[in-house]
């Protein structure tokens, strides 16, 4: 799914000050630009928070928005079930509310490994990359 097209959906850009769209969450997440499934969380919700937004919560790109989102978040939960993952989303342990920044760059904590970094891959139903359909709104269909 693409952003809408300036030139047909101009007052999309004045009301939605952070464009996003699944294009972009894709291409981070083949380029390795994703450091916790925490950044690609963000990413997402504000997808969705621009959907909901600018569109009617009945509508149906609304609706395709409201199974990503579910199907992203049970996939995390899923992902999290593993004490591992867990560690490599928060490495330190603690919230990340709680945590304090190192004084010093001596304090600064290293990974404990060099393994390679947790990759996830983004699979959808239909070749257009709607998740169960779309809606025929220009801004959900490339």
């Amino acid at each position: 799914m693409k952003l809408p097209p300036k030139r047909e959906w101009g007052d999309y850009y004045l009301v939605i000050t952070s464009p996003i769209c699944m294009n972009d969450i894709q291409k981070r997440m083949k380029k390795d630009e994703y450091k916790s499934l925490a950044d690609m969380r963000r990413d997402l919700d504000l997808m969705v928070k621009n959907c909901r937004t600018f569109n009617e919560e009945t509508s149906g790109i609304c609706q395709d928005a409201k199974v990503i989102e579910s199907f992203f978040i049970s996939q995390i939960e899923k992902e999290l079930a593993d004490p591992d993952l867990q560690r490599l989303e928060d490495p330190s342990g603690q919230s990340k509310d709680t945590s304090v920044a190192p004084s010093t760059a001596a304090e600064t904590p290293q990974p404990a490994s060099s393994a390679p970094p947790t990759r996830i891959k983004l699979v959808s139903n239909n070749s257009n990359g709607a998740v169960n359909g779309g809606s025929g709104n220009p801004s959900d269909r490339d």
